[in-house]
């Protein structure tokens, strides 16, 4: 969409839409919109927020991504403060947690982007800590072998440890468990758990 057609009237017209439909997932173009309406970043900011913490799988997932597109691009993240950047990031920080099952890659591959390459000092301790447990609730011995979320926690798992990875080469971190979990990955049995780290 050009920016010429990024105006105010737009924008209610797709937040009133939204409201109709009761849906969420428009939220991925409201990055764009905040650029060129700088005075609705505030409105825009708590419509992300209640997509990524929605119940809804695809609310998460456009929340997750809108996200990702705020604050991965550049000309985007210049429309938000400092505070806002950081409440953006302790919102993907609790979505990690309280995501639902269906929704966990879409917040796991947007934490990677955001969050683990390009480390806050200051954030490396929780979501080290939060890779950690994410590690330990994607044991193959949590999953039921031979349904659909065999595969979808094992694609999971995958994302999962290349932000240990990630973690570990920043320099920020330091964990035995991490390290631990990235050395056995290349004897998973699951070939996507085994090449996780090649890609």
């Amino acid at each position: 969409m050009e920016t010429s057609h990024l105006t105010t009237e737009r924008l209610n017209k797709l937040l009133e839409m939204m409201d109709e439909l009761n849906s969420e997932s428009a939220v991925i173009a409201l990055p764009y919109f905040a650029v060129v309406n700088p005075s609705e970043v505030g409105r825009l900011v708590y419509r992300v927020q209640a997509a990524l913490l929605g119940a809804a799988h695809g609310d998460v997932a456009s929340g997750a991504e809108a996200v990702r597109i705020w604050l991965c691009e550049e000309n985007l993240r210049t429309c938000l403060s400092v505070d806002q950047i950081s409440h953006l990031q302790e919102l993907l920080l609790t979505a990690l947690m309280v995501s639902s099952n269906e929704s966990k890659l879409a917040v796991v591959k947007t934490a990677h982007a955001v969050l683990a390459k390009n480390l806050d000092p200051a954030k490396a301790d929780r979501l080290t800590k939060a890779t950690q447990l994410l590690l330990k609730r994607t044991q193959p011995d949590q999953v039921r072998f031979g349904t659909d979320g065999e595969a979808f926690f094992s694609l999971v798992r995958a994302e999962v440890l290349r932000m240990a990875k990630t973690l570990l080469d920043s320099g920020h971190v330091t964990s035995e468990e991490l390290q631990a979990a990235v050395i056995e990955s290349s004897s998973d049995p699951l070939p996507e758990i085994r090449f996780a780290l090649a890609n």
